[in-house]
């Protein structure tokens, strides 16, 4: 049954996920990843990720040294339209130790940046909160400072 639901389960997923075989052929992508490099989920599947290295579609591909490393690899890509991708690429390996698959995660390094300044902007909020919440508190100790000078 999982079976049947394996593309609908991967275009969940907020990162864009390609899957690949050990020779680099492309399994599976999902919805994100047709979204974050513009490149259709029909031109992906079935070719092997060099191919889109060697026709400049993308300036990076991951699996080859997953595959060759058998260890997770991260690189940031830039595809068309200038738009920086960081990848994360996993192997999967077999009952025998040997990488079977290559899965690729891929993020909007945009998005990451902007989710990055949401969060630094929000601690400068809780700073300043919390400076004004104390500050009832040092302006009732005045008195008995005054008082003991």
């Amino acid at each position: 049954m999982l079976q049947n639901h394996i593309d609908q389960l991967l275009d969940v997923f907020s990162d864009g996920v390609c899957v690949t075989d050990a020779q680099g052929t492309v399994l599976f992508v999902n919805a994100m990843h047709e979204k974050l490099t513009g490149v259709p989920h029909d031109s992906m599947v079935g070719h092997n990720v060099l191919e889109f290295l060697g026709k400049g579609v993308f300036d990076v591909v991951l699996n080859p040294e997953v595959l060759r490393t058998g260890k997770t690899v991260t690189r940031v890509q830039t595809v068309a339209g200038g738009r920086r991708l960081v990848l994360e690429g996993y192997p999967i390996f077999d009952h025998n130790g040997h990488v079977v698959f290559c899965v690729t995660l891929m993020r909007d390094e945009s998005r990451l940046q902007e989710l990055q300044g949401k969060v630094a902007f929000q601690k400068e909020l809780l700073e300043v909160f919390s400076k004004l919440s104390n500050a009832p508190k040092q302006a009732s100790r005045m008195p008995e400072i005054v008082q003991s000078e």
